[in-house]
């Protein structure tokens, strides 16, 4: 039976958070799992990401497997060298469009209340 390392999708409807699990592979998503092994939460400004690198560790040393977004966030925790990071913003990170020499995008502009019924009130 083969062992992932995923995350598992917690929190209210529009509101999501996750925790970064152990699990086997042929259970569903939210469904059963061995053992918590960190928390992420895309939602705050920064970013939160908790994770315990001694039970990551000791897993994969048990044959356990990572998906493509745990291995990312697990590698993001080791780069910091330390067991609970706090991510930056993953927008605030990314390249700005004046800096990719685009031009600058135009506000909304609000209706008048008198242009909006098409003929000037009397």
């Amino acid at each position: 039976m083969s062992v992932k390392i995923r995350l598992r999708r917690v929190g209210r409807k529009h509101q999501p958070s996750y925790r970064i699990v152990v699990a086997r592979s042929a259970d569903p998503r939210g469904g059963e799992y061995l053992d918590t092994v960190g928390f992420y939460n895309p939602r705050t400004q920064p970013a939160e990401l908790r994770v315990d690198l001694t039970k990551v560790d000791q897993w994969l040393g048990q044959g356990a497997e990572m998906s493509d977004t745990a291995a990312s966030l697990i590698r993001k925790v080791r780069k910091g060298g330390d067991k609970t990071v706090l991510l930056r913003d993953m927008k605030a990170a990314s390249l700005k469009a004046s800096d990719l020499g685009a031009p600058p995008k135009k506000k909304a502009r609000k209706k008048d209340e008198a242009g909006a019924g098409g003929a000037a009130p009397e």
